[in-house]
């Protein structure tokens, strides 16, 4: 038995693993790598970039395992003995397994490693960007770092990129490690530049929260858009480009 964490004492994971009479869990690994397929061929060719972070999915019978492939592409997923189904989830819709339908494998023996490598084709040249921003905790009067996370999940080069940061009216710009294009009225600009496919970044914005006219368990509101946004596939022929917007009022207590 034991557990995992990602900071302080926030656990991520309790795990719990059982074994056979002879002291067996789970022995058996499948590895491989998964790799954009720049020539579209289905075949591993030298140069070709590993892809990081992407879900690789074991299916079994009774239970379903998981890996994530690292910086260089490549994947372990420990599992028990037993029939699967491999197959890669794409990320998202401009990119497609040069084998969708999975592979089927066959694990009868303890200790058995079985290799099998996905390549990904790009199905449209598009970038699509993905951002973030979060932070630990907000307490009155005093100075709070958001982290703003970005990410090209697209097949192409995303040019003259912007982030967009709107700070709630309690919170003041302080600083930020990059210099802002522009701040005007709780609006912040920044110019990332160029990001690849697949490449990621992250900087620090760090703001202060007013002393007064804050109640507690206030929640602050800071929103975040990056652009270009443009989207290069055609929508769900089933969606009739209705939107839902919410918006809440706390009156009394």
């Amino acid at each position: 038995a034991g557990y995992n964490g990602f900071e302080l004492t926030f656990f991520n994971d309790i795990i719990l693993l059982k074994t056979d009479a002879a002291g067996n869990a789970f022995s058996n690994i499948l590895t491989g790598r998964v790799y954009w397929d720049e020539d579209e061929q289905c075949d591993v060719d030298a140069g070709e970039p590993g892809l990081a972070n992407w879900l690789v999915q074991a299916e079994g019978k009774n239970k379903t395992y998981y890996g994530s492939t690292d910086r260089n592409g490549f994947y372990n997923i420990l599992v028990d003995t037993g029939d699967y189904k491999v197959q890669v989830i794409p990320r998202n819709q401009y990119w497609e397994s040069c084998l969708a339908d999975g592979v089927p494998l066959r694990l009868q023996a303890f200790y058995d490693t079985t290799r099998t490598d996905f390549g990904i084709r790009a199905q449209v040249e598009c970038p699509l960007l993905e951002l973030s921003v979060s932070a630990p905790y907000l307490a009155r009067c005093s100075d709070v770092p958001y982290t703003v996370r970005y990410q090209n999940l697209g097949t192409a080069p995303a040019t003259d990129v912007q982030v967009e940061l709107l700070l709630d009216p309690v919170l003041s710009f302080q600083s930020a490690g990059v210099e802002p294009a522009s701040n005007e009225g709780n609006v912040l600009t920044f110019n990332v530049g160029t990001v690849a496919p697949g490449e990621s970044g992250s900087f620090l914005v760090t703001a202060s929260s007013a002393c007064d006219g804050i109640a507690i368990d206030q929640a602050v509101n800071v929103t975040a858009n990056i652009t270009p946004d443009t989207l290069c596939l055609m929508f769900d022929p089933d969606w009739d480009r209705s939107d839902l917007e919410v918006s809440g009022q706390c009156e009394g207590d």
